[in-house]
């Protein structure tokens, strides 16, 4: 008699962000849209599921490490929609929440298991704006930590550009980040907190070829386990000098192969210094300066994908999907 062998159950992958607990997740949101947030989320909860894998959505404030256990969270059925799930065991972790000293032990400790994405060093490395600095000397912007208005005297003489900007050294979204006139700056200080970045500021080159004619951009690689899976300049809006998403910028793709030769020689090199840290999903973002030198500004290790809803056809959305999906399949 044939005998069929039983499936094995679904990888569980808790993606672990700083949510509140809600009837549905990111009900309480409010920088970015409920709605596009949970669509997007739907569509990778369904995209795993179709590759054997059971996503949950959840927080590490919520685990319980006695256990081994995430007391709760959130799983997406087809047929039900959101449901509230409890006491379940993860084998894998994607972490989208802040770095933080309360959760860093739990962080590290998946690292070393090799049961998260991104390993701890690769999300301090991104985190910490000081860091990459410090390791990427040779690309990134003239950088200097100043935690009072006289460090930040100090420190602004070695600054050569005409405006500087100031940014947590921790921190994503453009938030708490000032550009500022030099001058104005040694005559007028601004209150500076503790932990703050002192940076040179990169004027861009004009790209007309892709009608840049004002404000600032700059230009995201998206990287999974080493390969190019998306890019894209993110653009300002008319007045503003930052170019994030959530200060109001536009995204205006562009494919890998058709990246300036100088942005792909520096990624390669970036790369190569992160080659052994497996599974790694992360961004580089770069700037290019009116006498076509490339700067890296920052790296990002926790992406965002649901504006891809907003911005671009379904496939790039796909594309995103596929490589987190792949780059936690290697390691499950």
């Amino acid at each position: 008699m044939l005998m069929l062998k039983k499936s094995a159950k679904p990888k569980v992958v808790a993606v672990c962000t700083d949510i509140e607990w809600t009837k549905k997740p990111f009900e309480k949101e409010k920088q970015y849209s409920v709605e596009v947030l949970q669509k997007a989320y739907m569509d990778l909860f369904l995209k795993a599921e179709s590759e054997h894998l059971k996503f949950i959505e959840t927080n590490f404030d919520w685990y319980d490490k006695n256990k081994n256990i995430f007391k709760k969270g959130w799983i997406y059925d087809e047929a039900l929609g959101w449901k509230q799930i409890f006491d379940f065991k993860a084998d894998f972790i994607v972490d989208k929440s802040p770095l933080t000293k309360k959760f860093e032990s739990y962080k590290k400790y998946f690292s070393r298991r090799h049961m998260i994405l991104n390993p701890h060093y690769i999300e301090e490395l991104c985190s910490d704006k000081l860091k990459t600095y410090n390791m990427f000397k040779v690309f990134v912007p003239l950088s200097v930590k100043v935690n009072n208005k006289k460090e930040f005297l100090k420190q602004l003489k070695r600054i050569r550009t005409e405006k500087i900007v100031l940014k947590p050294e921790f921190g994503s979204s453009a938030v708490g980040v000032k550009i500022l006139d030099k001058h104005k700056a040694i005559n007028n200080p601004p209150k500076i907190d503790k932990n703050t970045l002192l940076q040179e500021f990169i004027e861009c080159k004009k790209e007309n070829r892709f009608r840049f004619h004002y404000g600032v951009y700059d230009l995201r690689v998206v990287l999974a386990q080493g390969k190019i899976i998306d890019s894209f300049f993110r653009v300002s809006r008319k007045g503003v000098l930052t170019s994030n998403i959530s200060t109001g910028g536009r995204v205006v793709f562009i494919h890998k192969d058709k990246l300036p030769e100088n942005v792909l020689k520096d990624v390669k090199k970036i790369e190569s210094k992160l080659k052994h840290y497996s599974p790694r999903l992360y961004t580089m973002d770069f700037v290019i300066d009116k006498n076509n030198r490339v700067w890296l500004i920052e790296m990002n290790s926790k992406p965002g994908f649901f504006f891809y809803s907003e911005y671009a056809p379904r496939k790039r959305q796909e594309a995103f999907e596929k490589a987190l999906i792949g780059a936690i399949k290697e390691n499950v």
